[in-house]
């Protein structure tokens, strides 16, 4: 997969993409089951018609630029979402870099400087209820006019349900992260919840406990699980490994500052520097604090015997 980075000036003629797409808009914030529907359905017709499969995405997330405190905390970040894009057969991923010049561009000034002097598009695929240009004020019957006048069709994908009724979208998988619903959450991604970070140098207190930790520096604007204990895959340099997690304050050590932490079991390496996507099974424990380092030990313990019984993969 290729990656390309935009922004609101001119586009250099040499870039524009050598063949005719077919293309599909938003942010997709978790890449979950209604957005692999559209991706999927994408990639499928262009290979039929022997296209490019085009996504134009955005970072950062547009209410970042638009209205700070409304802006969600993601359920994806970068790396993961192109990760899981590419996973899924997208040819070129075009990441719009928004800021507030290109926050101003009107729905025909965006769609001419994206889908037309880019590309050259024959196709668009988008949600029922997709929003583009300034202040989301272009529609889906805006981009099929624009299209009767420009040469491309544009194809309208209507939302999924799940068997329990709940619509499929970012929102309520924000909320179900936030909840502790797993099993919700798998469900609507269609794979494990994850955590991609950089291990760096803590306190050593997992280390003096007889259980080091890797501390995980994250994005601000990652979402995080609630806090507690957890359950999880641990993927390191193309291996996998079982593992700990725990999210929280500490609070046997009297500490505030909201940390990730993994301990990876049967793994020896030193880590600092590295990167390791974690994947969330099972949720194992609140966080608590404990009368004394000794219950703190027997207890991870405890945790570390019921993540292998857990972890089957």
């Amino acid at each position: 997969m290729k990656i390309i980075t935009v922004d609101h000036r001119p586009h250099d003629p040499r870039t524009r993409l050598p063949a005719e797409t077919v293309t599909t808009i938003g942010m997709f914030d978790g890449v979950h089951t209604a957005h692999q529907a559209i991706l999927r359905k994408m990639v499928t017709t262009a290979q039929q018609h022997r296209r490019l499969s085009v996504v134009i995405t955005f970072s950062p997330h547009p209410l970042r630029v638009i209205a700070p405190e409304r802006a969600p905390q993601l359920l994806t970040v970068d790396v993961e979402k192109f990760r899981v894009m590419e996973q899924l057969g997208i040819d070129v991923l075009v990441v719009a870099d928004f800021q507030p010049e290109f926050a101003q561009m009107l729905p025909d000034d965006f769609i001419r400087h994206m889908l037309l002097d880019f590309m050259t598009t024959r196709h668009v695929l988008v949600g029922y209820d997709h929003g583009f240009g300034k202040n989301r004020s272009g529609d889906t019957n805006l981009l099929k006019a624009i299209g009767r006048m420009n040469g491309f069709t544009v194809e309208i994908v209507e939302p999924i349900i799940q068997a329990d009724g709940m619509r499929v979208g970012s929102t309520p998988l924000r909320q179900a992260v936030l909840a502790g619903e797993w099993e919700t959450v798998q469900n609507m991604l269609g794979r494990r919840y994850e955590l991609t970070g950089t291990v760096v140098h803590g306190d050593h207190r997992g280390h003096d406990l007889g259980f080091p930790t890797a501390n995980l520096d994250l994005p601000p604007e990652k979402l995080l699980p609630p806090d507690g204990v957890y359950a999880v895959y641990v993927e390191l340099e193309g291996c996998r490994h079982k593992g700990v997690m725990n999210v929280g304050t500490r609070p046997t050590f009297e500490e505030t500052k909201r940390q990730v932490e993994v301990h990876l079991l049967d793994n020896h390496q030193m880590l600092y520097g590295k990167t390791l996507r974690v994947e969330i099974e099972a949720f194992l424990r609140p966080e608590q604090r404990f009368a004394s380092t000794e219950n703190l030990q027997y207890q991870i313990k405890n945790d570390i015997a019921r993540t292998r019984e857990i972890l089957t993969e």
